[in-house]
């Protein structure tokens, strides 16, 4: 007939090479595209690359570091610190609590020497290749879809059969495409690898090691490859190639395979009866029952998981503290967490006693202090609109259930309904989830910023690397707490409500591509126990309404009671009414506030001189507390003397033997009670220096929060070196050289010169947005 369009094009008859192919097609079409999915689903679980760096370290022990780069994150293990530890026990001890394992986000990639210009960022390529596995994800998802149409003869598949086959194969390119670019990534990683462990000058591949050692540095061995991942993705390229072949050949002429075993996976490995590729590509009944309960599942279920995330941490820090405890014979180190969980409505911290006495170590929530994680906070709080908007869209369907299909009707398709709910609900927790990885710096920031004590004094090195995980260490000191070690390290990560939203969005995903396939039909068909819930989900028949039966009139009240009441919560959890009915807590007790700490330098000093005989003496104390300079940081002290009686000379009388001076400062006790005891010839004028602490400038702003402005003072008052010296210069002169007789006098100057720097602070409330 004119203006019919062909179903099948003349194409060659199948060869007998593909016939075991065409035998096995329909346990393919069904089994493939779900292994596919469990591959891909696995694989974003593994690692994308391994390098490890191997050190000799002073001590002539090996200790290897190893990076495990994973899609959205990546590990650090430190293998050997034990070993080089014990070799300088008695120095090292403390650094035996260094975390050895620990996770960092992205950042800017593995990066293991800081170097600025970097030609490549492992953290992009690996986000690049989650984003590649999330379309090969979404692909496979869809293949699935299309089996389920022919499982319950779909209206895609009743209307336009040979088109579906036409999608399946265009699905299935794309999978292929996606896959080869994914593999792509592997090589780039490759090259990327030398660069990454600080070798940038190294030729990369993806397999790499080399060894190298000179005079200049220790000796040093590196190794990259690739995870597991690849291999996991080089089978999915596999599944995908028969898949593609299948799809193709049969969009251009139906029933060109011939016919094929039976569905049974176990067709793939043995005969059975064969028949046509319509009779035999479905599920088996209770295959099919339950696939179309998918749905109905997935909205309990993100209903339930939503739910206990509103209740649960959404982000953790934890800072770990090194405790000195005294033994009979010697010190031992122990590391003690602190740990500030945030969540929507509350937030807790959880303190320690390990201030108040290093023999009495115990857990406590009594006495919050320190500072409070602010800024995410403040990224928490932002997501409980989102949050209930998800939910409440989420309910709608659930709650129309309550209504009889013919009514339902009158607001449309129950299968619109269905999908709309879920995926939008999926969408809006996506934003949640995108909103918390794109706090950043954010994160690094709080956790520089929290104390577990007001007087604890930290000094963090680096920047740290902005996501939701990183580690960061420093110094720490505090005055009151003298066993408090040095080494201080803070950590922080999502917490266990994020990974129930991740679920969530997985399982609403799921859902609402389902609710959109032939399965929707079935369900709404479904009788008795679960079957029945479902099937008023997806719209029930009207036929038997089972133990959901009440009059129409009470129905639609339970419908409308619900709506209303999701509608209410929603504004007073998430909208207009949040700031009257909700408080979110704190996890910085109550009454701090954000203060500006403006840091100055001031300095001072302190000088004597004169003219001295033979033996005679001349004193000097130097009461530091006593001037006023705060906060001592660095303290000098300079003495000379000079046979040129009242003054400096560049040269000694002629005639006389070069005299000298005794000098002895008596330190207090906090700097070990000793007696600095140097003779100087008078012959280099200054020829006496000797200097404590560092002179680096103090000049810096630093915002903290406090329970006041005093508090905010105190954080950084340090009398450590306000210290009382005693300085005594003693005389000895030589007169005339032996046998001269010339200029046989016996005077000499001398001079003291002390100056010493410190800081004082400005305390101002932070203006705040």
């Amino acid at each position: 007939m004119a203006g019919k369009v062909q179903d099948t094009l003349e194409i060659p008859v199948m060869p007998d090479i593909l016939k075991p192919l065409g035998e096995r097609q329909a346990a393919i079409r069904t089994w493939f595209p779900l292994i596919l999915l469990m591959i891909i689903g696995v694989s974003t679980l593994l690692p994308l690359q391994h390098l490890s760096v191997t050190e000799t370290t002073e001590a002539d022990t090996e200790m290897t570091t190893e990076y495990s780069l994973y899609l959205d994150h990546y590990e650090v293990d430190i293998d050997g610190m034990d070993e080089f530890i014990a070799t300088d026990e008695a120095n090292l001890s403390m650094y035996s609590h260094l975390e050895e394992s620990y996770s960092l986000s992205h950042g800017d990639g593995i990066n293991r020497l800081q170097l600025e210009d970097k030609e490549f960022d492992t953290g992009a390529i690996a986000e690049s290749h989650s984003d590649t596995i999330w379309w090969t994800f979404l692909f496979a998802f869809i293949l699935i879809l299309l089996t389920f149409e022919r499982s319950t003869n779909g209206w895609l598949v009743r209307k336009f059969p040979r088109h579906t086959e036409i999608v399946s194969a265009l699905v299935a390119l794309s999978l292929l495409v996606f896959l080869i670019m994914g593999l792509g990534d592997f090589f780039t990683l490759g090259q990327a690898a030398p660069e990454a462990i600080g070798h940038p000058s190294f030729e990369g591949g993806l397999f790499g090691d080399a060894s190298m050692g000179d005079e200049s540095a220790l000796p040093e061995s590196i190794a990259w490859s690739p995870g597991l991942i690849l291999w996991v993705e080089m089978v999915a390229l596999m599944l995908i190639i028969p898949l593609l072949l299948l799809y193709t050949m049969e969009s251009m002429s139906s029933g060109w395979w011939g016919k094929t075993r039976s569905s049974n996976i176990m067709s793939l490995f043995k005969s059975s009866k064969q028949k046509m590729l319509s009779e035999t590509i479905t599920f088996a009944e209770k295959g099919v029952k339950t696939a179309s309960a998918i749905p109905t599942i997935s909205a309990i279920s993100a209903l339930l998981l939503i739910s206990t995330a509103l209740f649960l941490p959404w982000m953790t820090f934890s800072q770990s503290i090194l405790v000195e405890q005294e033994g009979e014979t010697e010190s031992t180190w122990s590391s003690h967490p602190v740990e500030w969980e945030l969540g929507l409505f509350s937030s807790s911290f959880t303190n320690s006693t390990l201030f108040e006495s290093s023999e009495d170590i115990s857990p406590s929530d009594e006495a919050i202090s320190g500072d409070s994680a602010k800024t995410t906070r403040s990224i928490i709080d932002d997501q409980m609109s989102n949050m209930f908007f998800a939910l409440f869209i989420l309910i709608i369907p659930l709650i129309l259930a309550f209504i009889p299909s013919e009514k339902r009707n009158r607001f449309g398709s129950s299968r619109i309904w269905l999908a709309m709910g879920l995926l939008l609900s999926c969408l809006m927790l996506n934003v949640v989830i995108d909103n918390l990885s794109t706090g950043g710096q954010s994160f690094v920031n709080d956790a520089k910023m929290l104390r577990a004590d007001e007087g604890l004094i930290i000094d963090w090195q680096g920047a740290g690397d902005g996501g939701t995980m990183g580690y960061i260490e420093g110094q720490a000191f505090h005055s009151d707490a003298p066993w408090i070690g040095e080494l201080i390290t803070t950590t922080w990560s999502t917490g266990p409500a994020v990974l129930l939203l991740n679920i969530a969005i997985i399982a609403l995903f799921i859902g609402g591509l389902v609710a959109l396939t032939g399965l929707h039909e079935f369900a709404s068909r479904q009788t008795g126990g679960f079957g029945l819930i479902t099937a008023h989900v997806h719209g029930d028949t009207g036929e038997s309404a089972g133990w959901l039966a009440a009059p129409d009139g009470t129905r639609q009240g339970i419908a409308f009671a619900g709506v209303s009441t999701m509608l209410i919560l929603t504004l007073i959890f998430g909208g207009v009414l949040e700031g009257i009915f909700v408080s979110s807590g704190t996890t910085a007790g109550p009454g701090l506030t954000l203060y500006n700490v403006d840091l100055n330098d001031r300095l001072d000093d302190s000088a004597t001189d004169g003219t001295l005989t033979n033996e005679e003496v001349m004193s000097l104390t130097i009461d530091l507390p006593a001037t006023n300079v705060e906060n001592v940081t660095f303290i000098h002290f300079r003495a000379g003397c000079s046979d040129n009686v009242g003054d400096f000379g560049s040269n000694n009388p002629v005639g006389e033997d070069t005299d000298s001076i005794r000098i002895e400062i008596q330190l207090p006790e906090s700097f070990g009670g000793d007696i600095l005891v140097e003779e100087e010839d008078c012959v280099n004028n200054w020829s006496f220096i000797q200097e404590f602490g560092d002179d680096k400038s103090n000049d810096r702003t630093v915002t903290i929060e406090a329970r006041d402005a005093q508090s905010a003072a105190e954080r950084f008052s340090d009398d450590s070196m306000m210290i009382t010296v005693e300085v005594t210069i003693t005389a000895i002169t030589k007169g005339s050289l032996v046998g001269t007789g010339v200029n046989e006098d016996d005077e000499l100057y001398a001079a003291f010169y002390s100056s010493w720097q410190g800081y004082y602070g400005l305390v101002s409330e932070a203006e705040t947005e």
